[in-house]
Parts: structure tokens; C-alpha cells; sequence
């Protein structure tokens, strides 16, 4: 009984995080194809997975977003949410129909910011991940990140990066 009870109370703080982003401007989206310039990611998760939740999080005006030089920064497309027993997967990811550049890193780097920030400590572990999905040339993004990969961070936490190209499966 107990292990339902945390169970319970960890699916609330999935649900919670989910309802203030979408408060402050994101807006919630299907989870297992998320798609942006004829590019789509498609999400799998296990029959262990809880409270998954899917966010456009690059809303223009989003309270949740920096100022900078009187226009918003750049955010990442999207952020899936989930539980898998006692961690909080919180991805965020961003969609390039085509070529992407390694400066476009800071979109990813806005991404995890928010997450961080909206996260709320609890019994759930925080498991942050980043997702690239572009259109070509993957592998010259995988080299020309290979010195901006620690900007990638969840508060003092490094973060993975998984590049994949549009139209492959994302297994959390």
C-alpha cells in the first residue's frame, strides 16, 4: 500500500509541474509524435512509465521565457514529462527539418533552464535529458558540438544529448 501512496504522490508532482508550465504559457501537446517542419520524433515508453505529459514550450510571450535586448530568447520546440518509478524524466527537445548549427545548442540550454526551475524537489529524482532531431548532416552536428556539450546542464547537473534524425523512435 505505501508504494501506491508514493506512487500517487509522485504522478501529482509530474502533473503539477505540467499544469504551472502550461499556466505560464506552454501548451500541452500529444506526447508520442511531436512534430515541427515536416520533422517528427516519435516517443515510446514502457507499460512502467506514469503521468507522461507532452509541452510546446516555444510559445512567444511565455512567462517562463528571458528578455533579452527587448525580444524573447530562444527556447527548444517541446519537453515530454513522465514518471518511471522514482525519477522524473524531464527531456527537453528541439526539431530541425534540416541542417542544424551548434550554436542553436542555446535552445536546448533554455529548455533544461526552464525544466529546472519549474521542477519542485521531492521524492522524485530529477533524470533531465536533452533531444536533437535534425534533417541532415547529424554527424557534423555531432562533431561541431563536441566542445558546447557541457553548456547542456540541469541546475549543477551535465545533461545527456541524444541527436537523432526526423523520424526515428525516442525510447524513455
Amino acid at each position: 500500500m505505501a508504494e501506491i501512496v508514493s506512487r500517487s504522490s509522485d504522478e501529482c508532482q509530474i502533473c503539477n509541474l505540467n499544469s504551472r508550465l502550461i499556466e505560464d504559457g506552454a501548451e500541452s501537446v500529444s506526447w508520442s509524435d511531436l512534430w515541427e517542419n515536416e520533422c517528427h520524433l516519435y516517443v515510446r515508453t514502457s507499460t512502467d512509465h506514469g503521468c507522461i505529459h507532452g509541452l510546446r514550450l516555444d510559445i512567444q510571450g511565455a512567462e517562463y521565457r528571458r528578455i533579452s535586448k527587448g525580444k524573447d530568447t530562444r527556447m527548444c520546440d517541446f519537453s515530454v514529462v513522465a514518471v518511471l518509478g522514482n525519477a522524473a524524466q524531464l527531456i527537453a527537445i528541439e526539431l530541425k527539418g534540416g541542417v542544424a548549427y551548434s550554436e542553436e545548442i542555446e535552445q536546448l540550454v533554455e529548455g533544461l533552464r526552464v525544466l529546472h526551475e519549474y521542477f519542485q524537489e521531492n521524492d522524485l529524482v530529477a533524470r533531465p535529458e536533452a533531444c536533437w532531431v535534425v534533417g541532415r548532416e547529424v554527424e557534423k552536428l555531432s562533431f561541431s558540438l563536441r566542445d558546447k556539450l557541457t553548456s547542456l546542464r540541469f541546475g549543477s547537473e551535465t545533461v545527456r544529448l541524444h541527436l537523432l534524425e526526423c523520424g526515428e523512435v525516442l525510447h524513455l
